[in-house]
C-alpha cells in the first residue's frame, strides 16, 4: 500500500468513526513509530478539519454530512475536496 492509499483509508476511517485512537491505527496498518508520526503530519497540516486529541488520536470536526471525494483533473492532479452530502 502506498502512503497516499493509506493516507485515504485513514481519512475514510476517520469520517466514518468521528475520531480514531492512534494505537488503533497503529495496530490495524501495522505502523511503527516513524510512519505514524509521517501520518500524523501528513493530515493535521492538509485538513484543518482534523484535529489532534491530546496526543491520544485524532477527531473528525468537519461536517458530519460532509464527505470526501476524490476529484481527478484532466492533467491527473487528484484533489481532494469536502462536499455535503445532499441524501
Amino acid at each position: 500500500m502506498t502512503f497516499e492509499e493509506l493516507l485515504d483509508q485513514v481519512l475514510a476511517m476517520l469520517q466514518r468513526r468521528g475520531r480514531v485512537s492512534y494505537r488503533t491505527l497503529t495496530r490495524q496498518f501495522v505502523l511503527d513509530e516513524a510512519d505514524l508520526e509521517d501520518l500524523k503530519e501528513a493530515i493535521l497540516f492538509a485538513h484543518p478539519q482534523v484535529v489532534d486529541e491530546a496526543g491520544r488520536g485524532l477527531i473528525w470536526t468537519g461536517d458530519a454530512g460532509a464527505e470526501l471525494r476524490l476529484v481527478v483533473l484532466p492533467d491527473q492532479y487528484i484533489e481532494i475536496q469536502e462536499f455535503a452530502k445532499t441524501a
